[in-house]
């Protein structure tokens, strides 16, 4: 991963742009690896809905080539000198795809809507860069009291809690896009469920009522009302939802035409370059061990450590699939704070590595079953615990290996005591660490802990360094407490054909099809 703002890591997939080749008009084929399940920027949290997002809607700025922030449906900004304050001037004919004028308020609307606790956003983390954010996101504050304010119809000005060099980056990403509010509560609760409820402002819309033909495509042509910076290049870009049962291999559909570009498995890397194919890979995403701490074989702190401190970490990590690198941290080595990377200024320790792997009475440690992907690399690495802990305590422990959906499932539910799952990243500090806050929706190990709460209800006035250092002291807690036990790091590959230039892949697998061009 490379890095380049606090949210967004920006990889440009570019092949030189050949003289005379490439259609203006060229229709653009990308494969989706499972169906999107909204596509309301605000709420939307899976890759696949936001690659369609991008499409469909535009933020004040969007990166250009060099990956920095270029022109959006702001045509220029300014910055206060310390930092805090940005005015974005919008453009005077940037429009909806209905030909309505998008507006400043569109953009207030529609960063407030994002923090209601009413929305139930678990994307809106990045925003707590907002003035008032994070007390609007827990209940404690009125959305109306953001720090965004609309003088007139082209202005938006934004105070910031502090600065960030990256902000301009940051506001490019799909939370941050705008939303007409009028259109919007006359969805009755549709919003982005279908292609009848959608009104964009990007550089494509739905080709019609019908282009969303859930579990099968998205079909959007090139937007007649969109006047951005730059001309959009393709006419038409199909987005295809993957099958579970389609033999045909990524690789295969990338040489033969069937698609321009898709998520593809670190096994076909080498064989996709073979071909031709340009790929970028990343890492967004944390596995670990996760324990519910509401279940009564693993409540107690002092039982979860020592599990822990029982295993034989250099024995699991023999077991990680494919491409995976071993996690010595919690949040993914390139997560960016206020303009540089998070890592080189705040550093943790996993505190329970083996340290009691060699005593001889671990008989009192309760028995448990652990959930687990049901990969053969997620239970050889589940067998390897298994192993270790019945050897140390006498006990039988279980795997239960089941789907990603009955997994993902069971753990919102609380019905586990111990998992092996991922903790995805946006980029920000905040994305995983506030997963694991009392407040939060989307809390994994179902902590309830004011002690941690505390170092993530950060003052308003509060510097950068110390914000910095209650992050820190937050990833410890975790660490210290054996909340969460990291692995590994996933790394996602991303493909595009031969003979296909000027795509650009983002961190967190956003694709911008806007100058996609074809030889």
């Amino acid at each position: 991963m490379k890095r380049i703002c606090t949210l967004l890591l920006s990889l440009l997939l570019l092949v030189s742009v050949l003289a005379g080749c490439g259609g203006e008009s060229a229709a653009i084929q990308y494969l989706l690896s499972e169906e999107p399940v909204t596509l309301d920027p605000q709420v939307a949290a899976d890759e696949n809905a936001q690659i369609v997002i991008t499409a469909l809607f535009e933020g004040l700025t969007r990166l250009d080539e060099q990956h920095q922030p270029s022109p959006g449906v702001a045509e220029r900004w300014t910055c206060s000198d310390d930092g805090k304050t940005y005015t974005f001037f919008l453009r005077q004919n940037a429009q909806w795809s209905d030909g309505t004028p998008v507006t400043a308020e569109d953009f207030r609307y529609a960063f407030q809507r994002a923090l209601s606790p009413a929305t139930g956003s678990t994307v809106c983390q990045s925003m707590d860069i907002l003035q008032n954010a994070q007390k609007i996101r827990q209940g404690k504050a009125s959305p109306e009291t953001l720090g965004v304010t609309a003088p007139d119809d082209h202005t938006l000005v934004v105070t910031l809690e502090y600065a960030d060099p990256d902000f301009p980056a940051l506001v490019s990403t799909t939370p941050f896009m705008p939303c007409k509010e009028s259109y919007f509560l006359q969805t009755d609760g549709k919003y982005g469920m279908d292609a009848a409820h959608i009104v964009g402002n990007g550089p494509f819309r739905m080709e019609n009522a019908y282009s969303w033909e859930h579990n099968d495509y998205i079909n959007l042509v090139r937007s007649d009302s969109y006047h951005g910076e730059n001309t959009v290049a393709p006419r038409k870009v199909t987005f295809s939802i993957a099958q579970e049962n389609d033999a045909e291999s990524t690789v295969q559909r990338l040489t033969d035409g069937t698609t321009d570009g898709a998520v593809i498995p670190l096994s076909q890397k080498e064989a996709a370059e073979q071909e031709g194919c340009t790929v970028a890979l990343f890492q967004d995403t944390t596995w670990g061990l996760c324990f519910n701490t509401k279940a009564d074989a693993v409540s107690s702190q002092s039982v979860r450590t020592r599990l822990l401190q029982t295993l034989r970490r250099d024995k699991l990590l023999e077991h990680l699939p494919d491409g995976a690198g071993p996690a010595d941290r919690l949040l993914p080595p390139d997560t960016r704070f206020c303009g540089n990377t998070y890592r080189e200024q705040f550093d943790v320790t996993i505190t329970a590595q083996g340290l009691d792997a060699d005593a001889k009475d671990k008989s009192d440690l309760p028995a448990i079953t652990v959930l687990c992907p049901d990969a053969e690399w997620a239970k050889r690495l589940v067998n390897e615990m298994i192993t270790d802990w019945n050897s140390a305590t006498g006990h039988y422990y279980n795997m239960e290996p089941v789907s990603m959906a009955e997994l993902n499932q069971r753990v919102r539910s609380g019905d586990y005591e111990a998992a092996l799952l991922m903790l995805q990243s946006d980029g920000t500090p905040q994305s995983i660490l506030m997963q694991f806050h009392s407040d939060s929706k989307e809390n994994p190990a179902f902590l309830s802990e004011k002690r941690y709460d505390s170092l993530l209800d950060i003052p308003s006035n509060a510097t950068p360094s110390v914000m910095g250092a209650q992050y820190q002291k937050a990833e410890q807690f975790l660490l210290d407490n054996s909340v969460v036990y990291p692995l590994y790091y996933e790394t996602h590959g991303y493909a595009v054909a031969p003979k296909v230039q000027n795509v650009t892949v983002s961190f967190h697998g956003i694709v911008d099809f806007c100058h996609a061009k074809k030889q």
